[in-house]
């Protein structure tokens, strides 16, 4: 066969031995599980979703390729992309190729095989073994110098004699792939239910294997350099990686010693497919600095180990130009950008080394060596110390994110990974006691690098305003000090997840969804009143103080005029209070005035409410009480209503707009009215009632419904009728109760207790409208102690998205805070990542009151931006405080 890309269905033809000096098999379940995702992926058949006729009536269940219909049987066709798997190195020898590199995966590819056969036969009935021939069905070829029974076991595989006798470690290791193999066909096939078409989903399976993978196929020959071969491989169809050029530098036995050159293929060999396969693990691959970091499904390399020897080159470049820096290599690579651009440059840097034949070995020795302590120290970055793999892993964050929009990662970054590996070398040429602090000094110069002090950015950033940008960077910082300030190792700060996921800035309190509160029942009026609370004490007012540095006397204008408010008194002049906010009175704004405003007018309003709860709270005993105990609370209830809080101006009857129920079962049954109007409108509803409320909706000669007509009458003598109850004996001037018999005098005792029921719709809804409208705009806050990571969980292009079905799709920045902590809360206990600074914000970490932790009020945020400020200062080297640069 010719050298290139052949086919698995070409290679198995022909006849294989893998020499004694070659070590045994040893690949692993994840390396065989790895091998047979690699190949099918996108290939397989998924039930329920991609099961719909085409217009042409053919069904398109594979992503690129169709299967059509005939005569009641699917007929699978092969996909159009091909699936390459690394290099099969041979030297032919009297009509058998012996193999220098790559027998593991020739022989893996042998068990697939042997495991899909068997697979079939173990799951069709009895009755239809007429179906369970496979196009292909003969056994590879492959004799093994050091295991005399090696076909007897390949047979054994493929079901047609016994286990041959002894023990082999290597046989062991080959029935575990083999194992492995089945079970994945397993499941494969048991989605179809009938045998015919399991068949053929088998033969399907089998062409995919055979059809649509290849070998890059590199057969030595003694007389032909195998390096000009493979540069003579590409005749414009053929396409040949970097590194698979420079691996036949590697594997060349003319570069070493007769004696040792099977040793040395067999050592790099082994090194290389272990460096590639390490590089293929999604979280390590995402902290090797590359192109598109996050991009695990990125085809932007075919083998991965280029970006290493890219490395390597770049080393080399800067120790022969040593007045030169990172952006002069990268203007020299771009003026040299060819295809075979890293090829190219590692041949030249051997050839320039090598003074005649017998430093041959030395030079590739060294060359090796070079790769080697690259891929270690990397290595060592991501599996040491974990606070040193969590800084190297935010620096390489932050590198990656787009300086317009670090919501985003850079794609095509051609230069930027090049960098970044710049400094981590750097940082390895370090003693390891000192590695930390470097890295910190590279993510403080990154994030930090314009500010003057680390507490006064971190106040300064504001969701809307020009710094917005930075807010992820603070919270990534603050994510990794924390981890950073655990005891002993500490965790490891999951980078991949986090991109994987859009695990970006959000609000904690939302700014764009209104707050859902209803009063109903003691346990929601204990919330609100907690809450109101809260609101009455100084926290607000604390935490925009600390938010801008200031102190107690605020200044401003109103109507042409200064004034000035003192925030220390401890009774504040409220009428100088009121001017403020009205001058200060703004919906979105980020300002110092503002942000006092809102504080200022959340504690008025608080106030108020508090006073209404308390109202509520009184009714509802009144209520829960008989007898002369209900009439004494009730009376004492009325009569504490004096100067400008008067108990019947506390009901605001406009409020029964909208509330039929209202009207028709707390109004009117319980009330006996006297005067003719309300005798009229009583003998309306007695007239009406068996087609209420469609009467309600009839409209009279001017337009009018008698549901308006209905209201107006209640509301124009509602009130002057509870008056007359209520204060009988008082003058129009002095509303004074002198004594209980003044209102229960044993006729108007239900109209008293509607009234008073009314009384606390009234309140209830003053608090509902709070809750439902000022709350939330008094609560808007852009600053950091608002800030946390939240996931919106939208899969990115390119970007696989591995969050459980329960979690999928399931965005939480626009819910409220309550909701929010559910939705954390469940991606937690399903084992999904959640950065530590999110899981605190959520589990009640900075909230001591029971109820604050239901709408993350200032008080929560004080402590919180402390907490951030004092992590990221002790973290980064700054003292607590404006610090210094």
């Amino acid at each position: 066969m010719e050298n290139g890309h052949q086919y698995v269905e070409e290679v198995l033809k022909e006849k294989y031995r893998i020499p004694k000096y070659q070590r045994g098999y040893r690949w692993t379940e994840d390396n065989v599980i790895k091998l047979l995702e690699d190949i099918y992926e996108g290939r397989l058949y998924e039930p329920g979703k991609d099961d719909c006729l085409n217009e042409n009536n053919a069904y398109n269940i594979f992503y690129p390729k169709v299967f059509d219909m005939q005569e009641g049987l699917f007929v699978f066709s092969i996909p159009k992309c091909t699936y390459c798997i690394q290099p099969l190195v041979v030297m032919e020898t009297k009509g058998v190729y012996d193999v220098i590199d790559g027998q593991q995966r020739l022989t893996t590819i042998a068990i697939i095989r042997a495991a899909l056969k068997r697979s079939l036969e173990t799951l069709v009935s009895k009755n239809s073994q007429e179906v369970l021939t496979l196009v292909r069905k003969e056994i590879v070829e492959i004799s093994y110098e050091s295991r005399q029974t090696s076909r007897e076991f390949r047979q054994y595989l493929y079901g047609m004699r016994e286990k041959p006798q002894g023990e082999n470690i290597d046989y062991d290791h080959m029935l575990q792939a083999f194992e492995v193999s089945k079970c994945y066909f397993d499941e494969l096939l048991k989605k179809f239910e009938d045998d015919k078409v399991r068949k053929k989903y088998a033969d399907y399976l089998d062409d995919v294997l055979c059809k649509n993978t290849q070998f890059i196929w590199y057969e030595v020959k003694d007389h032909v350099d195998p390096q000009k071969v493979f540069a003579n491989f590409n005749t414009g169809k053929i396409e040949l990686t970097n590194a698979e050029l420079i691996k036949a530098l590697f594997m060349n036995p003319s570069n070493y010693n007769h004696s040792v050159v099977k040793d040395k293929q067999i050592v790099i060999s082994e090194k290389w497919d272990e460096i590639e396969n390490k590089l293929h693990e999604p979280e390590f691959w995402a902290f090797v600095p590359h192109i598109n970091q996050y991009e695990t499904a990125s085809r932007q390399y075919s083998t991965r180990i280029d970006v290493i020897f890219e490395f390597f080159i770049m080393e080399l470049w800067l120790e022969t130009h040593q007045d030169k820096c990172v952006e002069d290599y990268i203007s020299f690579r771009n003026l040299n950008a060819s295809d075979k651009y890293i090829f190219n440059e590692v041949e030249s840097w051997i050839n320039s080394k090598l003074g005649d034949l017998s430093e041959t070995e030395a030079v590739m020795d060294q060359c090796w060596r070079r790769i080697g302590k690259i891929f270690s120290g990397l290595k060592e970055l991501y599996f040491g110390d974990s606070r040193v793999y969590n800084t190297a892993g935010l620096y390489i964050n932050l590198c990656n994110r787009r300086p317009e929009n670090v919501d985003e990662y850079e794609e095509n970054n051609y230069d930027t990974y090049l960098y970044v590996y710049h400094e981590l070398s750097n940082v390895l040429n370090l003693p390891r006691d000192e590695r930390e602090n470097a890295l910190k000094k590279l993510v403080r110069y990154k994030v930090f690098q314009k500010e003057s002090g680390i507490e006064r950015m971190i106040k300064g950033i504001r969701y809307n305003e020009g710094k917005s940008s930075d807010i992820i960077k603070v919270l990534l910082v603050y994510n990794i000090a924390l981890l950073s300030s655990s005891k002993g190792t500490g965790e490891r700060f999951n980078f991949l997840e986090n991109a994987r996921n859009k695990w970006e800035r959000e609000h904690i309190f939302a700014s764009n969804v209104k707050t859902d509160v209803n009063i109903e029942g003691l346990q929601d009026m204990l919330d609100c009143d907690e809450v109101l609370n809260i609101l009455c004490g100084d926290g607000y007012i604390g935490y925009v103080k600390y938010l801008f540095d200031t102190g107690d006397r605020i200044e401003f204008t109103h109507e042409g005029n200064g004034y000035e408010l003192d925030l220390s008194l401890d009774t504040m002049d409220e009428e100088i209070r009121d001017l403020f906010i009205d001058a200060s009175r703004s919906s979105d704004g980020n300002g110092k005035n503002v942000s006092f405003a809102r504080a200022l007018r959340a504690k008025r309003e608080a106030g108020y409410l508090r006073e209404c709860c308390r109202k509520i709270n009184e009714i509802g005993r009144i209520f829960r009480e008989e007898g002369e105990l209900k009439k004494l609370l009730a009376y004492q209830y009325i009569s504490s209503f004096e100067g400008n809080f008067h108990f019947v101006e506390n009901i605001d009857f406009a409020s029964l707009e909208n509330c039929e129920e209202t009207i028709k079962t707390a109004v009117l049954p319980d009330i006996e009215f006297t005067s003719a109007e309300f005798t009229y409108t009583c003998k309306e509803y007695q007239e009406n009632k068996d087609h209420w409320p469609g009467w309600l909706y009839e409209r009279d000669e001017e337009g009018r419904t008698n549901y308006i007509v209905l209201l107006e009458t209640i509301k124009n003598h509602y009130q002057s009728k509870l008056e007359r109850a209520v204060y009988k004996q008082a003058t129009d001037n002095i509303r004074r109760l002198k004594d209980i018999s003044d209102i229960f005098d044993g006729v108007n005792d239900r109209f008293i207790y509607a009234g008073l029921m009314l009384n606390k719709i009234t309140l209830e809804k003053k608090i509902d409208k709070f809750f439902k409208g000022s709350f939330q705009e008094l609560m808007k806050d852009n600053s950091m102690g608002n800030m946390t990571l939240l996931t919106g969980n939208k899969q990115r292009d390119g970007i696989e998205n591995n969050i459980s079905s329960r979690g999928q799709n399931q965005a939480v920045s626009d819910k409220a805070y309550c909701e929010k902590k559910k939705i954390v809360y469940e991606f937690y206990k399903s084992g999904q990542f959640v950065p530590i600074g999110t899981l605190l914000v959520f589990t009640d970490q900075y909230t001591q009151e029971r109820n604050a932790a239901k709408y993350w009020l200032p008080n929560s945020r004080l402590k919180y931006l402390k907490d951030m400020v004092k992590t990221i200062s002790d973290f980064l080297g700054e003292s607590e405080g404006v610090g210094n640069e």
